[in-house]
């Protein structure tokens, strides 16, 4: 077995999971999740406009 390999117990892996699916927690990454589409789609929305007024000064 190398430096770089080790063995999760399963109990381990209980516990990280049940305190992922804590309300709380789940709450948390879904409101961050829906923040950063929010960002995403800002940011989209953004370069949209300035790739049309690119578009404009160049057909002009």
């Amino acid at each position: 077995m190398s430096d770089m390999e080790y063995i999760i117990a399963p109990w381990v892996v209980q516990a990280r999971n049940a305190e992922l699916n804590r309300p709380a927690v789940r709450y948390r990454r879904e409101w961050e999740t829906a923040r950063d589409a929010e960002r995403y789609d800002h940011l989209l929305k953004q370069a949209r406009g300035r790739l049309g007024d690119i578009a404009r000064t160049v057909t002009v």
